[in-house]
């Protein structure tokens, strides 16, 4: 038998190279599986940045009283003396953030169902 780098065996391995194990998901169905285990996973990884990115979203959202009594959530009433919010450069960098990591993960998915 002839040994030669780079030709391929029926079998669709290199000669000489170990077997490798048969792809687990074969066929366009396996792509679209491939596809979307790879965006859940890189969904379910970037789900801590979400959550952050949401719950910036709605402290941004909010009017609060900034004269510094009641606390740092004080919401705005007919008494306060100041009030500030909501803060839209924040609400804007929140939602890029969601919308980076949806398209992340859309990405992701699309790249493994090239493979």
């Amino acid at each position: 038998m002839r040994r030669s780098i780079g030709r391929y065996t029926p079998q669709g391995r290199a000669e000489g190279q170990p077997f490798l194990a048969p792809d687990v998901f074969p066929g366009v169905a396996g792509k679209i599986l491939r596809a979307v285990a790879v965006a859940v996973g890189v969904t379910l990884v970037l789900a801590p940045v979400h959550v952050t990115a949401v719950l910036g979203f709605l402290f941004a959202s909010e009017r609060y009283d900034s004269s510094g009594q009641g606390g740092p959530f004080r919401s705005c009433t007919a008494d306060s003396v100041s009030c500030a919010g909501p803060h839209v450069p924040v609400m804007a960098g929140c939602v890029l953030v969601v919308l980076g990591g949806l398209l992340l993960a859309a990405w992701a998915g699309r790249r493994a169902a090239r493979r």
